[in-house]
């Protein structure tokens, strides 16, 4: 686990379960976001989090959980019927 701090980083996932609830602090603090980072929240089922909104406001690109699970379902899809075969 490192520092919450994304100074030098393109891209930012939040992978915890921090924004599950609506009483959750942010993992990151939305001051050190730059527009140039894109930053996504892995957690499915709850649309935009307040760490994405964070973000958007300052302009970077984003994705929510549903969103990442959608760009990869098909790669999981295959990856369990190659292991089905074996």
């Amino acid at each position: 686990v490192g520092e919450p701090d994304p100074n030098g980083c393109d891209m930012v996932c939040n992978a915890t379960s921090m924004g599950m609830a609506e009483s959750d602090p942010l993992p990151i603090d939305p001051e050190l976001f730059k527009q140039t980072m894109f930053v996504g929240d892995v957690i499915a089922g709850h649309g935009d989090t307040a760490l994405l909104a964070a973000a958007r406001a300052v302009g970077c690109k984003t994705a929510n959980g549903d969103q990442m699970v959608e760009a990869v379902q098909e790669m999981m899809l295959d990856f369990m019927a190659d292991s089905w075969k074996a």
